[in-house]
């Protein structure tokens, strides 16, 4: 049986044990065959390392980032870069990708919604040196409510609806049918 549960948080590439967490002090996992595969397997693919000292547990992260629970110990592994810096990498990494599509220099960011009256933007690219564009980072809402609605709908035209809303994410325009074309 899982007692309460400990949470503790680390940043990837980052250590923590009994002399910089109170919470890993005299703290032991289980030794159950379950628990050893689970540490062995975590630490042989280098998603995490976990160690029992006299004193008690050291965590080890490395690059990867999210959350498991092991018995009655949750750890989750946030990422190094955080907020705007973060922020500027992914737009930055958007904008590489979408000036290396030569036909059409454009990337889209797809995020969930709510919001009913959520609407796409767009962000150009322009050239450093002259200002003209050269390229665009779309950033796109995806409406939680209309795809439940999509996923439920069991009607002849469900599959065309579902595949026209996907279009609809990815090119920003409606799909045109065959016989508009």
């Amino acid at each position: 049986m899982i007692g309460q549960v400990q949470e503790i948080t680390l940043q990837e590439w980052k250590t923590k044990d009994p002399s910089n967490c109170e919470e890993l002090r005299d703290r032991f996992l289980d030794r159950s065959v379950v628990t050893e595969s689970v540490l062995t397997t975590l630490s042989e693919s280098k998603l995490l390392e976990i160690v029992e000292l006299r004193t008690g547990l050291r965590i080890s992260a490395f690059s990867h980032v999210g959350r498991i629970q092991i018995g009655d110990l949750q750890i989750t592994i946030l990422p190094k870069i955080r907020g705007a810096s973060f922020l500027n990498l992914l737009r930055y990494q958007l904008v590489i990708y979408a000036l290396s599509q030569s036909a059409n220099p454009q990337s889209t960011i797809l995020y969930p919604t709510l919001t009913p009256n959520a609407r796409p933007a767009r962000v150009e690219v322009t050239d450093p040196i002259n200002a003209t564009p050269i390229g665009q980072v779309w950033i796109r809402p995806v409406q939680l409510d209309r795809i439940e609605t999509l996923i439920n709908d069991e009607s002849a035209t469900a599959h065309d609806k579902r595949k026209a809303f996907a279009h609809e994410l990815a090119f920003g325009l409606p799909q045109l049918s065959n016989r508009a074309k």
